[in-house]
């Protein structure tokens, strides 16, 4: 049984509003601290410009050039991670807690001094421009981007992909304008773990709790965005790549966000036995018995406004009609039979052991609070769901089933040859 007082972090609020979610632990001489931003790709109008604004953050400020900045981390034995999706930005610094006070200037300094320089900018271009080339040669890429834009469609920020016209209309103003609303003053929450004290929790508020640093920070679903009138399964969507070794198969269905507590949680029960893990009957199927991938899997991609269910797999060539049948098969099966009590007990227990990984340690916990910020959920959330799956029967199974797989809500996506 998950003990949610062992898996909550301390709360401290800053005098801005902004919360402050810690994991102690004392027992290494580590640190891990993570801001967040309400800043995804959503808020702008290029889908270029959140990424790039990740990226260029440590690129200079008024008081430093980039090097400077790069070179303080290294001394300081600090690295970043720097993450940007459709709803929030991440900057993660980790580095020894003794160090941690002085990196918290630098951080402070970087979210309110940054400069983006053109010249920086010219260079992550350049650099990010060939990277996408190659990636636009990948039939898993190019399925992907198909699928977000036959399901949302390209209005709504969800189902919009950088272009090349992207890289070539990103200027220095509106990275400044967005830096200002979403980096300057957009920040929602921070997250830290390791070893600290209350000295670092007061100079995160004189540093982070005054002014406008929340303004934009308030975490909300948005507004309305036009949705896809256009999305009729009917037969899948075949996009020919000659050239490509393999075929990327990729389907996926408008799913439950997690505060819609009665839907989400037995669909992840679902999603778990269909393909959520190695043993799924996905895998059994089309990977041990017939062979015709290395790996296939569904998972749930909770974004803020909504969820996506997806199957993906690389499949060898024309094997795609045949996967097809075998995935409608196995939706049938779980549709139509019980599931025996004794793959229910294993699942059970693969889940309980996954579930157990990703809260082992405090740097876990603190990896997947970003999540929880994002869907305005708490540690609660685990709660749920493990007692979602543990009281899960073979009936319960299969009324999911009926209900998500009975009309083919599924778009198709087939990139290859």
């Amino acid at each position: 049984m998950l003990e949610l007082e062992k898996i909550s972090p301390s709360v401290h609020t800053l005098d801005n509003g902004i919360c402050v979610y810690g994991y102690p632990d004392d027992t290494a001489d580590l640190i891990r601290i993570e801001f967040i931003f309400n800043a995804g790709g959503r808020y702008a109008e290029n889908p270029l410009v959140s990424q790039a604004c990740v990226s260029l953050l440590t690129k200079g400020t008024h008081n430093k050039t980039g090097g400077q900045v790069a070179e303080e981390f290294d001394y300081y034995g600090a690295y970043t991670d720097k993450l940007s999706d459709k709803d929030t930005i991440s900057f993660t610094v980790h580095s020894l807690s003794r160090n941690l006070d002085t990196l918290i200037d630098l951080c402070a300094e970087i979210f309110v001094h940054s400069v983006f320089s053109q010249n920086e900018i010219d260079i992550y271009l350049q650099k990010n421009y060939q990277k996408f080339l190659i990636s636009k040669q990948k039939v898993s890429d190019v399925s992907r981007r198909q699928l977000l834009k036959k399901i949302f469609g390209d209005k709504h920020p969800y189902g919009v992909c950088t272009t090349d016209e992207d890289f070539k209309t990103l200027r220095r103003e509106d990275l400044l304008d967005f830096y200002g609303k979403r980096i300057v003053s957009g920040l929602s929450a921070i997250v830290i773990a390791g070893t600290y004290n209350e000295k670092i929790i007061k100079k995160l508020n004189a540093l982070f709790g005054t002014g406008n640093f929340n303004r934009n920070g308030i975490i909300s679903e948005g507004a309305d965005y036009p949705q896809n009138t256009d999305t009729a399964p009917l037969e899948p969507h075949f996009i020919s790549m000659p050239s490509s070794v393999q075929t990327s198969l990729r389907m996926g269905m408008l799913s439950p966000i997690p505060a819609v507590r009665d839907e989400f949680y037995p669909l992840k029960t679902l999603d778990f036995i269909f393909g959520g893990y190695f043993g799924s009957r996905l895998s059994k199927n089309i990977r041990e018995e017939k062979g015709y991938t290395y790996g296939i899997s569904s998972y749930i991609i909770s974004m803020r406004s909504t969820g996506l269910w997806q199957i993906s797999s690389e499949i060898k060539k024309g094997a795609a009609e045949k996967v097809l049948k075998e995935i409608e098969k196995e939706k049938e099966k779980l549709c139509n039979d019980l599931i025996s009590e004794k793959e229910l007990t294993l699942v059970k227990n693969c889940f309980w052991g996954e579930m157990l990984r990703t809260v082992d340690s405090v740097f876990d916990k603190a990896e997947r609070k970003r999540f929880l910020v994002n869907m305005s959920i708490d540690e609660t959330h685990y709660k749920i769901l493990w007692e979602t799956v543990n009281s899960t029967t073979p009936a319960t199974v299969r009324d999911t089933a009926q209900k998500y797989f009975s009309a083919d809500n599924f778009v198709k996506i087939i990139v290859g040859e």
